[in-house]
């Protein structure tokens, strides 16, 4: 179609690469921009002035009226200012400038209404800004027309941390700066930098915003809270033909995020009705974690285009699967090889065997750390749910081909470090264990706690951070090693005895393996609250402290933040319900039990005519509102005890263990009644009509 885009022509064209800077800037110029984005030197006002002229020049060619400073502050959203690029002098003259002060290190912001967890007093409403040159600058188009946008860096005016980004950025040089110790003993000269590299499969549901609208609970809390779940039908949608209107949805969203540089690669229909998913190609983790808030910004907003809500909450339909992002995670070196891949030489296999060793060791040193980072009031609705949700315990599932050679390192003598090649004949790409919380796919490990609303950043920092710990730990045990070879064969076995716990290929859906779980040792944090524990146990706290991830502030602002957001989203969630049973739902099903009763009424004048039916289920009705209405009014005056909470840890774990589960139960009578009104007296739109019709 004539004008339409098309990806070999305009993927990219709306950020500010390289290649246009090297056309604008002189040579000099430029060569001094590259050696700022590498960390090689420091941003000079003069450097600075050419490279916001350029930017600017180039952002109004494309039609830009505004610039802003986009930045992603502990909301978990994305976050700016817009300002025009239009001056008016004293005399009306009219200029257009993007001030250089924009990208100079520590401008002024206004931080006063962002999450800061005691970061900064009440009366502090100052914080700080830097441009973040790990990130090109990029044109956002919407209705407010097209803005440049400059991606930054939060923080206090104390210097902490008031961002997402600024730890994963810590973190990447933290795991990169160890595992090159290890690497030089493996013989790699070359290697100078080590890139964290991620995938990201998106899921999420899209509902016709007219239903959403008939609906308080999607409408204020993303989730239905009450709703008779529909049976299963799997098997029908999973990757089945596109629907006509989600094709033209999806293409809308896939054209954005090209134009964006975001490398959309796979779009389908998930397991569940109406859910869907995208896929972004590997890129480094700080590309990918900034195209993981493009991604969910611009599938919301192209839903809205076409008249669709679309719901990235991880569990918006009861007894349907849940939506989740599936982190898949790998290290690259500078040269383009994957660590993650077995190699084909002795040495290679060697160097696998220890990459694998220290994730092993990490994740099981610090599963309840990684449960903590995806622990939120929504994902805690998803995990363990069993509907295609894995586990809140933490395993991780190699195969049985990879199991069985690290079996046989431990326990036999037939494997030599450096010299035997293992015995691994091509582990399958999609050998995939859907139950594991983190699988092994052949050269990448896939994280799939994470929940489908959640930035993958927190989750990648922590990978990062206890995997450059664990290079760390080995270096210093190898660097003075007389046999590097033969020291590197007894650690190896040491650590592999101590962690085998952690893999497990089996179901993790299972009721055994909760029990065998418990054998191992292994834990189970159930809810959100108790996994936020972990973030600030001493071990957790060193760890961050010793690799400059966070401060011992920035850790407790951000365990803070935490309880503070389970508590309130899970109080509004009562809230909304509370009302729907008490002003929507008990009228509604009232009146129904009205009409029965009427018409059991008008039958008996009739003489003989059959009322059986009618009386019995009136009685059914009658009987299941009073005990829908005492749940709920046990469940009101529950939610009245939260407030004499004076701990915020004790009033969270008061929320996730008692009115939770009261929650639960009062939802269960309802979703059963509404198996038995008939349809004219429900008060919104049932499960069946959002979903099928």
């Amino acid at each position: 179609m004539e004008g339409e885009m098309t990806m070999n022509t305009d993927f990219g064209t709306n950020i500010l690469s390289n290649e246009t800077m090297r056309e604008r800037l002189s040579k000099e110029s430029y060569r001094k921009y590259q050696d700022v984005l590498c960390g090689k030197a420091m941003l000079d006002k003069t450097l600075a002035q050419e490279v916001a002229m350029a930017a600017k020049d180039w952002a109004m060619e494309k039609g830009a009226t505004h610039y802003s400073k986009w930045f992603q502050p502990l909301t978990g959203v994305a976050a700016e200012k817009q300002t025009s690029f239009l001056t008016v002098s004293d005399d009306g003259t009219t200029s257009y400038e993007l001030p250089e002060s924009t990208l100079m290190s520590g401008e002024d912001a206004d931080a006063s209404s962002f999450p800061n967890g005691g970061l900064r007093e009440i009366f502090e409403a100052r914080g700080k800004i830097k441009w973040d040159y790990t990130f090109p600058m990029f044109i956002k188009e919407d209705s407010n027309g097209k803005v440049l946008c400059i991606p930054t860096l939060l923080s206090s005016i104390k210097g902490e941390s008031l961002d997402k980004r600024t730890p994963l950025l810590n973190s990447c040089k933290a795991l990169s700066d160890q595992l090159l110790r290890l690497l030089r003993l493996f013989g790699d000269t070359s290697t100078q930098k080590i890139n964290m590299m991620d995938g990201i499969e998106q899921e999420y549901f899209l509902v016709k915003k007219e239903y959403v609208d008939a609906r308080d609970d999607l409408l204020m809390c993303e989730r239905t809270l009450v709703g008779q779940k529909l049976i299963k039908s799997v098997e029908k949608h999973y990757m089945s033909l596109i629907e006509e209107d989600v094709g033209r949805y999806m293409k809308a969203v896939e054209q954005a995020l090209w134009k964006l540089g975001v490398p959309v690669s796979v779009k389908h229909n998930e397991a569940a009705i109406n859910q869907h998913e995208l896929v972004i190609k590997y890129e480094k983790v700080e590309l990918a974690a900034n195209h993981d808030f493009m991604v969910r910004e611009i599938l919301q907003r192209e839903a809205k285009k076409m008249g669709y809500v679309c719901f990235l909450s991880e569990k918006p339909f009861h007894g349907m699967n849940g939506s989740g992002k599936h982190n898949n995670w790998s290290l690259f070196t500078d040269t383009g090889e994957n660590l993650f891949s077995y190699g084909n030489t002795p040495a290679k296999n060697a160097r696998f065997l220890a990459i694998i060793t220290a994730v092993l060791s990490g994740v099981d040193q610090y599963a309840e750390l990684i449960r903590a980072t995806v622990a939120t009031a929504s994902n805690d609705v998803r995990l363990s749910a069993g509907e295609e949700a894995p586990s809140k315990i933490v395993s991780i599932h190699l195969g049985e081909e990879l199991t069985g050679v690290i079996d046989e390192f431990i326990n036999g003598n037939s494997i030599k470090l450096g010299e035997s090649l293992l015995a691994l004949s091509g582990i399958s790409m999609s050998d995939r264990n859907r139950t594991s919380p983190f699988a092994f796919i052949g050269n990448r490990f896939e994280f799939r706690m994470v929940g489908a609303s959640d930035s993958i950043c927190v989750c990648n920092t922590v990978l990062n951070t206890i995997l450059a710990e664990q290079f760390h730990n080995m270096a210093d045990k190898l660097e003075h090693a007389e046999d590097f070879y033969l020291s590197l064969n007894s650690l190896l076995k040491e650590m592999l005895k101590q962690h085998h716990r952690i893999i497990f290929n089996g179901n993790s859906y299972s009721a055994e393996w909760d029990e065998e779980a418990k054998a191992r040792r292994l834990p189970k944090a159930e809810t959100a609250p108790e996994a936020f524990e972990a973030f600030v146990k001493p071990e957790a706290v060193q760890l961050f402290l010793k690799y400059n991830i966070y401060s011992e502030a920035e850790i407790s602002s951000r365990y803070q933040i935490k309880i503070d957001k389970y508590i309130k989203r899970v109080n509004a969630e009562i809230l909304v319900f509370l009302d729907m049973i008490n002003n929507q739902i008990i009228p509604s099903y009232l009146r129904y039990a009205d009409f029965l009763a009427n018409s059991i009424q008008r039958k008996k004048k009739l003489g003989k005519v059959g009322i059986q039916t009618e009386e019995r289920l009136l009685q059914t009705v009658s009987s299941g509102i009073d005990q829908l209405s005492s749940q709920a009014l046990t469940l009101e005056t529950a939610l009245e005890k939260a407030a004499s909470f004076l701990s915020v840890k004790e009033k969270a774990n008061y929320y996730a263990g008692t009115l939770r589960p009261l929650m639960d139960s009062v939802r269960s009578k309802a979703d059963s009644l509404e198996g038995i009104i008939a349809k004219e007296y429900l008060p919104f739109p049932t499960y069946f009509e959002m979903l099928h019709e």
